[in-house]
């Protein structure tokens, strides 16, 4: 389990230099090492264009945004696979919004009943999906560890698509794809 260790206290010139903002996010800015005004007003208001990282940086990025443009221009039905948590489902939001955004429909989400179906892929789950005549499956934030139900996707000629940041084993699963930071 990770430990997260807050500073106790904030220097008197930090706390002034961050006095625009109430004491909590003025510890919580501290503890992730703002120390003044114009960088908390970055880390708190971020731009994109130019505070954020080439996402081609992740190994398989390339690969991962071919296989998703032939599948669109391709029409091909792809799910949508995410985990039911605080950031499975944002991430999942994201990507079905890009899509309808761009005018592509023909796409499913699927998101695991978490006391019937537990985390992560499952065999009922992915035969579902195959029986809706899904071509790609895309997981957020799960999968990372999912060994078998990989392999029985790509049995089943289910290109699968695997974007976790959880900590992988000492191998991925064999998937079409894996995007992981980690």
């Amino acid at each position: 389990m990770k430990t997260y260790a807050i500073r106790e206290e904030i220097p008197k010139d930090v706390y002034e230099a961050l006095r625009a903002h109430d004491p909590l996010v003025r510890s919580l800015l501290y503890s992730r090492g703002v120390t003044d005004g114009a960088a908390a007003d970055v880390f708190l208001n971020p731009n994109y264009d130019t505070h954020t990282h080439d996402p081609f940086l992740l190994l398989n990025m390339d690969k991962v945004v071919e296989r998703i443009l032939k599948a669109i221009e391709s029409n091909e039905k792809v799910a949508i696979y995410s985990d039911y948590d605080c950031d499975g489902i944002p991430g999942a939001v994201v990507l079905h919004d890009f899509l309808k955004k761009i005018g592509f429909t023909n796409f499913v989400n699927y998101i695991p009943m978490r006391n019937e179906e537990g985390y992560g892929l499952n065999h009922d789950a992915i035969e579902s999906l195959i029986a809706d005549d899904v071509k790609l499956i895309i997981t957020i934030d799960c999968g990372i560890t999912d060994y078998t139900h990989a392999e029985f996707a790509q049995s089943e000629g289910i290109d699968l698509i695997i974007t976790d940041h959880h900590i992988p084993g000492k191998e991925v699963p064999k998937a079409f794809a894996v995007i992981n930071p980690k």
